[in-house]
């Protein structure tokens, strides 16, 4: 109890509790919560939307760039006032096999270095794919600096309750908006409700603390000045309104965007410049042209400005295998404004990240979302900071010349650096088979930030190939290119005898094909391509067919039935009502349409195509395979209305696999067949694998057998044409580098041995040049604004002008490993020769010397010592005064010197090597010594000492050699050179690559419940890549594969004394398996290939391929509807047993991943015995198919398993401890 008259406080003792209260939060006042930065963050108010379904006011509902698949569109996002959280409404998206999201943008109410919070509740039903995401992206203008997300859990069936998801992040340094979004991951047919959103700040950048006295501010040091705005050279032109380049541009659209009018550029000029007028008459669509410049920039320069119109304009950068990358030109206004757009403002169309590199651009657009009208000035690129030698190139395009024509090389050089400087340019002139025929050096001046052009003379070219290395080198700094000249023979004059060589009009440049001998132009029917609709008067084509009449060469007209964009029309082709997100044709619109053109052209081309890559896109369409057929058949008819007497290839079909796809050819020919005149096919397999670090499938060990294999099935009367789309052309290696011989020689063998069958009637090339940058289909790549041609393109042309009388093919047996084949010519004949010995061959016969010979490239070849030397690359001997018949005789009595032995490596011990040597010569035995070397990841390993090795007559003699100590922890690679020297000095030669990896023991046995927690200490194998995918064009031309999310593996191999163990996590954003038994190979599963005691010897020294018979093993894993299942196809030296009798796997599929854990006894595996050191071959490929259809790709580790069976391409694996 207070007493009477002291119950007041003075103010200083309040004021003093009042402190300590607060201080303590025994009291204090109630805390206002942070504001919510998002409006509308409980989607109580809606809006009408463009359909008249009310959406939520304040977000935005719809991103073009966000759609997956691109012409899907993105899934509704309406309000919904039934299914909410609280209050009364929420955001619904629902999912129609396409992807969805709502956004919002943030840009005030918190700065940089504040803590910001992000929430949300999520309710998701049925999500078949991805998952229910919340994110924000922090941005300075269109830059993301950072992000931050949160996600729901897997919710495939059934519906979940309403969960909360949440994430916080610090605001990055220079953030300038906050774009928050409520999305779903991937394409769905699910459902996904948010509600409850919100973004505050929790934590505030600086904050005052309370006291209880006031202080005196501190002082605070000077403010650093901003840092000035970074600014960009300029340096390179992209010729962009230069001058009036406005034949390069050409309209566009996404999808199927319908287009009243075409969209067009007019080139104008002020008083500042030249600039380009671009009229948009349709929203959404764009002009676009070719990048023209592929060296490396750091921002894209130019001035824009608005005539009329509204809306966002972009700019679109089109960058090889990976995707659009965009930049929108905000405060566009009708004054020129001046854009320096750095190299990380453009963002991926899908993903929203960086371009942080200067990949490969192909094209460049121009993109308005509305109509508008704008002049965009010369555009420019800036470099970095060094010297470059930027590009080597000729006037003269695809660098394609005559004899005699003069040749001169232009080199465009950069100095980035503020200072001049000097340098020094050298160039050096080499001919197809390597040898130097001219050299030279010039001094050059290089002024401070400057660009410089120099140009130089080389001597009087004969016809062949050649390749002129150029470099630029000032102080210490060197830059390169090389530029690949071809001098081509005057075309023969009127028309082939027998016209089969021959290339697509895909690649925009038909006079090429002129200059190049072709005999075939192949014109594509694309319903958009068509000017100036689909039945009137196509000017393209006119000049096609007149080229075509002028030139003595053979027309074909290709219709391509196939559910792209531009490949037939909107009518032909639509989505299917009855089937969510697959596409149905209108057979009769196909029909008429193909007859209206048929007839347009009838007097003008009797050879036709109808064909898609149907084996990998027929999973698109309502009924599969058998929707393509119908559409095959409607197109055959009306063909056949048109053009009664017409010959008509069909049915197509495409991959790097040719077995897989003959599978799906079979098939569809059952009913084709009888209306086919001969089948197309795209036969490309294997050949793509001319890379570094690989060795090729030889074109000899598969292609002649399939064709006969598909000519055996179609019957007599029957034709096969083929197209090669050229992968073996890998546009990485420089046109001077031995491999791309190696790839120009595969170019010229592929198709003589197809030219020796007499019923394949056609070989064209999928184009010869392409205008886009360096792509794997053209024998020329780009390179900046021209055309390099690699030295395919010559041995290609070789071919054609070779071929160009000759007829009657005669093979002449000769020796496995010596290729011949005599044809007819209108006077004499010619053989064609080469070799696939791994050295050359000594080749001589009665009358060589009288004969004209001609190397793979067009170039005459020296007759030496009285013979000549075959290799990989074909030559052709001419005789003018001799015929067939007296050709082969002569032949059949020819004198060739092979090496004296050939040899291949055995590597079955980590600590030893088998090398099997095989006598060639087949009357005296040979005797000599061995050498052996290598290196070790790089390093060279000591040479063995010499060893003594005596081989008698055709006889077999296997040496096994020491290999100093090496630990296989993680990949390495091993190369073996071996040496074999004759009494007499003759030498041969054997190398190979070994790609290791360790296997390690296990020391207490795995449960096989695919928990793979046991493996988890185990170096993993990881396909993630786009190199991985197999083939090729699943991801450069179908998008099939996008990325790891959608199909991407990590696998294991351990042992134990029991069990050799295979474990794998495969991410596949959908799990397919319809098949059991042998036919699980068509759906989603692991396929494994082993080769025990790792011998299977490569076709080159074993004269066969395939599996070897004796302790080679493949199986299939699958998760298939009877459980878990293990077939065996191979099984060692026994019949394959089908279903694994012994063998446990587990397979478990957990969301987005399939887990696969597999044991099997040694005893199954040829009764291997364990040890640490062996060495055995395993290969797996991980197949895919998202619905029902076959597997249209897959991921590869190493070949031999798909493409042809060749256990000698798996990779080597060590049993270590």
């Amino acid at each position: 109890m207070i007493p009477h008259g002291q119950h007041h406080l003075n103010v200083h003792t309040l004021g003093f509790l009042v402190a300590v209260l607060a201080a303590t939060h025994v009291w204090s006042a109630p805390e206002t919560p942070p504001p919510n930065l998002l409006k509308n963050a409980s989607f109580e108010v809606s809006q009408a939307g463009r359909d008249g379904v009310d959406i939520p006011a304040n977000w935005t509902v719809s991103a073009t760039w966000y759609a997956k698949p691109r012409d899907s569109g993105v899934s509704a996002a309406t309000t919904d006032r039934t299914v909410t959280f609280a209050g009364e409404g929420a955001v619904r998206i629902t999912g129609k096999g396409n992807r969805g999201l709502v956004h919002q943008t943030v840009r005030k109410g918190f700065t940089p270095g504040d803590t910001v919070e992000l929430r949300t509740r999520v309710k998701v039903e049925k999500l078949d794919r991805g998952l229910a995401w919340l994110r924000a992206e922090f941005k300075k203008g269109s830059e993301i600096l950072g992000a931050m997300t949160a996600h729901s859990r897997v919710q495939r069936t059934g519906t979940s309750p309403w969960l909360e998801l949440t994430t916080r992040k610090v605001v990055p340094e220079e953030t300038t908006l906050i774009q928050v979004f409520l999305c779903t991951s991937e394409p769905n047919r699910g459902t996904v409700w948010f509600d409850n959103a919100s973004l505050v700040v929790t934590k505030q950048a600086t904050r005052a603390e309370a006291t209880a006295t006031v202080k005196a501010p501190t002082p605070q040091p000077p403010r650093k000045p901003a840092p000035p705005k970074q600014t960009f050279n300029g340096l390179v032109s992209l010729g962009a309104f230069q001058e009036d380049d406005t034949p390069a541009w050409r309209s566009g659209q996404w999808g199927r965007t319908p287009m009243a009018t075409p969209n067009t550029v007019t080139f104008s000029q002020d008083d500042m410049d030249r600039y380009g007028r671009i009229t948009v008459g349709t929203a959404r669509t764009f002009v676009h042209r070719r990048w023209p410049d592929t060296g490396d920039w750091t921002a894209l320069c130019f001035r824009a400005r608005r005539v009329s119109g509204s809306g966002m304009v972009s700019i679109l950068l089109n960058v090889s295998n990976g995707g659009h990358f965009q930049y929108g030109l905000r405060g566009l206004t009708k004054e020129w404004r001046d854009y320096q757009i750095p190299i990380s403002a453009f963002l991926h169309d899908r993903n929203r990240k960086p371009l942080a590199a200067p990949r490969l651009v192909s094209t460049i657009r121009i993109f308005a979302h509305n109509t508008t009208v704008v002049d965009v000035g010369e555009l420019r690129l800036a470099v970095p900071s060094r010297i470059d030698l930027r590009d080597a190139y000729t006037d003269t395009d695809s660098n394609v010349f005559e004899p005699g024509q003069p040749v001169q090389i232009t080199c465009d050089l950069i100095n980035g650096h503020a200072k001049p400087t000097r340098g020094t340019l050298t160039w050096a002139l080499r001919n197809y088979r390597g040898t130097m025929v001219a050299e030279g050096v010039k001094a050059c001046p290089l002024p401070g930030e400057a660009s410089e052009t120099m140009a130089f003379d080389l001597p009087e070219l004969g016809v062949g190939y050649y390749s002129c290395d150029v470099s630029l080198r000032a102080g210490t700094e060197t830059s390169s290119r090389t530029a690949g000249i071809v001098v081509a023979p005057t075309r023969p004059k009127g028309a082939p005898t027998r016209p089969f060589v021959g290339f697509s009009a895909f690649g925009h440049i038909p006079d090429l094909a002129v200059r190049l001998s072709m005999h075939r132009l192949e014109i594509p029917m694309n319903y958009f391509w068509r000017e100036p609709e689909a039945a009137g008067r196509d000017e393209r084509t006119r000049k096609l067919l007149d080229l075509c009449s002028d030139n003595g060469m053979t027309p074909i007209g290709f219709f391509i039935i196939h559910p792209m964009h531009d490949r037939l029309s909107r009518e032909a082709l639509v989505k299917s009502e009855r089937v969510e997100g697959k596409w149905h044709y209108n057979t009769e619109v196909i029909e008429e349409y193909i007859e209206t053109v048929a007839a347009q052209f009838k007097d003008d081309i009797r050879n036709w195509s109808v064909a898609g890559e149907a084996n990998l896109f027929a999973g698109q369409l309502e009924d599969g395979a058998n929707s393509y057929i119908e559409a095959s058949l409607a197109s055959i008819r009306g063909i056949r209305r048109a053009v009664p007497n017409a010959h008509v290839h069909g049915l197509g079909m495409s991959g790097s696999d040719p077995y897989q796809g003959w599978v799906f050819a079979k098939n569809a020919w059952k009913t084709l067949g009888p209306h086919l005149d001969g089948i197309y096919s795209d036969n490309y397999p294997s050949g793509w694998l001319i890379k570094e670090g690989l060795r090729a499938a030889t074109p000899e060990s598969y292609l002649a057998a399939h064709l006969a294999d598909i000519l055996e099935h179609m019957g007599p009367g029957k034709t096969v044409g083929i197209e090669e789309a050229g992968y073996q052309l890998d546009p990485s290696v420089p046109v001077s580098h031995p491999l791309a011989r190696l790839q120009a020689e595969y170019a010229a063998r592929v198709a003589l041995i197809a030219a020796a069958i007499p019923r394949c009637d056609e070989y064209h090339w999928y184009t010869l040049a392409k205008r886009s940058v360096e792509s794997p289909w053209g024998l020329c790549l780009a390179a900046g604004r021209h055309r390099n041609p690699s030295p395919g393109l010559a041995t290609y042309a070789t071919v054609a002008r070779m071929l160009w009388d000759a007829t009657g093919p005669v093979p002449v047996p000769l020796h496995r490993q010596i290729k011949s084949t005599v044809y007819a010519r209108k006077e004499g004949a010619m053989a064609v020769l080469w070799s696939t010995a791994n050295d050359p061959i000594s080749f001589a016969f009665d009358g060589l010397h009288e004969a004209e010979i001609i190397d793979a490239d067009g170039a005459p070849m020296a007759v030496e010592e009285g013979h000549v030397f075959l290799s990989g690359s074909p030559i052709y001997v001419v005789l003018p005064k001799l015929g067939p018949k007296r050709l082969v005789a002569t032949l059949s009595a020819a004198r060739f010197s092979l090496p004296p032995v050939k040899m291949a490596f055995v590597l079955d011990r980590v600590d030893s090597v088998k090398l099997l040597t095989t006598s060639q010569t087949p009357d005296q035995a040979v005797s000599g010594k061995i050498e052996l070397g290598g290196r070790l990841d790089g390093q060279a390993l000591p040479v063995l000492p010499p060893k003594p090795l005596n081989v008698l007559p055709e006889n077999t003699v296997a040496v096994r050699l020491g290999l100093p100590a090496m630990a296989i922890v993680n990949n390495r690679m091993l190369e073996l050179d071996a040496q074999f020297v004759t009494d007499s000095g003759i030498r041969a030669a054997a190398t190979r690559r070994f790609d290791l990896w360790p296997t390690k023991r296990l020391t207490t046995p795995p449960t096989i419940d695919a928990n793979l927690a046991e493996f988890a200490a185990l170096p993993p194998i990881v396909l993630d890549k786009a190199e991985n995918v197999i083939p090729p064009d699943a991801v450069s031309m179908h998008k099939l594969w996008q990325g790891p999310d959608d199909l991407s593996a990590r696998v294991w191999t351990a042992w134990d004394d029991q069990h050799m163990y295979v474990a794998a996590n495969i991410t596949d954003a959908v799990h397919r398996q319809d098949s059991t038994g042998g036919s699980i190979w068509r759906n989603d599963m692991l396929h494994i290939g082993f080769d025990m005691l790792n011998d299977t010897l490569d076709i080159e020294f074993s004269g066969k391929g395939g599996h070897d018979g004796r302790n080679d093993f493949e199986m299939g894993l699958a998760l298939t509807k009877n459980g878990p299942e293990v077939h065996e196809w191979t099984s060692g030296a026994e019949k394959a047993r089908g279903k694994h009798p012994t063998a446990r796997l587990a397979v478990v599929r957990d969301g987005t991943h399939t887990r696969y854990e597999l044991a099997i006894p040694w005893q199954e595996l040829g009764n291997a015995i364990p040890r640490a050191g062996h060495i055995f071959g395993f290969g797996f490929v991980v197949m895919n198919s998202n619905d029902g259809e076959t597997a249209r790709y897959w991921l590869q580790f190493t070949p031999g398993i798909c493409g042809g069976k060749d256990p000698s391409q798996y990779a080597d694996f060590v049993l270590v401890e």
